[in-house]
């Protein structure tokens, strides 16, 4: 195979190219080299995702706690929880739209159908985080990291199954 590994694409990928165009294994979606090389595959998608909700995630935690730390003597936590909501879900949906899903046009439609995705799992974080602080006495840092693993299962299911489906 002419090519590998020189030419910077993983045998399979060079392999699946060679063998579905008759060629060396050299097809220009293999040209591309390294990472972000890989990065572009479409079967690549779930490692993209991955990638995006644990950014997604940091993201959102310390959004949640820095948020709850600087508002929580003048506002209700469940408002604080909304709030981080609102602005953990805007930066969310870009990331899936951009990197994951890259998906064209339809920005108001997508967003509306993450919304309601994440509007769900809003909900159910937003009740627990109340649950969790006031009356299970949990920390907000504890309370914060077991809403994220509910609320992310929520989120990979309605986002694939749902948001950005074609």
């Amino acid at each position: 195979m002419t090519g590998w590994p020189a030419s910077g694409c993983t045998r399979s990928i060079c392999q699946s190219t060679a063998n579905s165009k008759g060629g060396s294994g050299l097809g220009q979606k293999t040209l591309q080299t390294g990472f972000a090389g890989l990065l572009t595959e479409a079967r690549y998608r779930n490692l993209r995702y991955l990638l995006a909700a644990g950014w997604n995630t940091l993201f959102g935690y310390f959004a949640g706690v820095g948020l709850y730390l600087t508002l929580s003597k003048f506002i209700h936590i469940t408002i604080i929880g909304l709030i981080g909501n609102i602005v953990s879900i805007a930066m969310s949906f870009v990331v899936y739209k951009l990197f994951v899903f890259r998906t064209k046009g339809r920005w108001f439609i997508e967003y509306l159908k993450s919304n309601i995705v994440y509007g769900f799992g809003a909900l159910i974080g937003i009740v627990l985080l109340w649950l969790l602080v006031d009356y299970a006495r949990l920390s907000i840092w504890i309370a914060q990291f077991l809403i994220i693993a509910v609320t992310a299962l929520i989120s990979f299911f309605g986002h694939r199954g749902f948001t950005f489906k074609r």
